[in-house]
Parts: C-alpha cells; sequence; structure tokens
C-alpha cells in the first residue's frame, strides 16, 4: 500500500466497511493503518482510522487530528510507514513530535532549522 489516507465522495453512495474490504482484497501485502475521509464537497465531514481491519471514528473533521492519530497508531503498534508516506512521516516524527531524528535527510533537517527559527 502506498498511500495512507483515501478519501471518498460521500454523496457516491459508498459503504465504507465495503470500501475497507475492497482494499484488503486487492492488496498483494498487507494493509497498513490508514484514514479514510468522507467528502462530500470541499470538506471531511466524517474521518475513520483503519486498523488491523478495524474501523474507529475520529470525532475531528480536521485533517491535521486525523493524521495526528494515524501517526500514534504506526508507533504504539510499531509498523513500519507505507513506503510513499516514509519521509514525510519522518519528518513529522523528528520535527514535530521530537523523535527520532536519524532517518532524517540533510534537507528535511534544513527545512527545521527554517520553521523553527
Amino acid at each position: 500500500m502506498k498511500f495512507c489516507v483515501e478519501f471518498i465522495d460521500e454523496c457516491s453512495g459508498t459503504n465504507v466497511r465495503q470500501a475497507i474490504e475492497d482494499k484488503r482484497e486487492a492488496s498483494q501485502e498487507p494493509v497498513q493503518p490508514y484514514l479514510i475521509c468522507l467528502v462530500p464537497d470541499a470538506s471531511i465531514s466524517k474521518m475513520f482510522a483503519v486498523v488491523d481491519n478495524k474501523t474507529v471514528e475520529i470525532n475531528s473533521s480536521s485533517f491535521v487530528k486525523g493524521l495526528d492519530i494515524l501517526f500514534k497508531i504506526y508507533h504504539v503498534f510499531n509498523v513500519n510507514y507505507p513506503t510513499g508516506w516514509s519521509r514525510f512521516l519522518s519528518f513529522l516524527e523528528w520535527g514535530f513530535y521530537k523523535i527520532d531524528h536519524r532517518k532524517l535527510t540533510n534537507t528535511m533537517k534544513d527545512l527545521i532549522t527554517r520553521i523553527e527559527g
């Protein structure tokens, strides 16, 4: 799985449970934790964290809050980041959560220095 966020048009009538099952069946690898965001228009109406085929509703429509919860899920369950998101989540890991700086590239460290400065 390359992405850890899936946006579903709420008006399309897509069933969240069916979308989760479809993703699991289509995957060649284990499905890592991810977010499902229901979007009826340009904003998020509902958000779910999907972990090991279990769905937990996130009581917020803030995408930042959803990413925060997803990030914490990866750490609580000690799961590797999806390939396409590993640099971004490593950046958050050190830049915002101050967890581990060994994975950062020099460019990431420079960006964090600029943000903090």
